[in-house]
């Protein structure tokens, strides 16, 4: 069964569904993303699309979710309380490369080239970043000017 008709029969269901569980037909949803109603919510958009469709939970998932998305962009008074909070980063812990384990972040800090003529190391340019070094040597190669280098 072609991708697009799942997609749009499962958004279907799930906007359909979403109305009865605010109306409280799943149960308790006052207590957020684990309450009772939401979790019966989900599994209800999910074995609709699993019995449906004959596909596994996982590819079922996958087509909650996209409708998940798109409900949340059009309606998203029908999927309050749905979903990971905004401040949870995806759902991934912090202490990736760029994130101490604390929490604080890491001040970004922007590295800064010079750039000088290759022949007597006379500055060009000073405190610039990679990618204008690199567009003043290109300038001066195809204009036939003196060769510069990042330093």
């Amino acid at each position: 069964m072609a991708k697009g008709i799942i997609r749009a029969s499962v958004l279907d269901t799930f906007i359909n569904l979403s109305t009865k569980r605010l109306d409280g037909e799943f149960g308790d949803i006052s207590s957020g993303t684990l309450s009772e109603g939401n979790i019966a919510f989900r599994s209800a958009v999910l074995e609709y699309a699993i019995s449906t469709f004959n596909v596994n939970r996982t590819a079922a998932a996958t087509h909650y979710n996209h409708a998940f998305k798109k409900v949340k962009a059009e309606a998203p008074e029908l999927v309050v309380g749905l979903g990971r909070s905004d401040d949870k980063k995806g759902g991934r812990k912090l202490g990736g490369k760029n994130t101490p384990r604390d929490g604080s972040m890491v001040e970004q800090v922007e590295l800064t080239y010079t750039v000088v003529r290759a022949k007597d190391g006379a500055v060009v340019a000073n405190g610039v970043t990679k990618t204008v070094a690199e567009e003043l040597i290109t300038k001066a190669a195809k204009g036939k000017k003196a060769k510069l280098v990042i330093q």
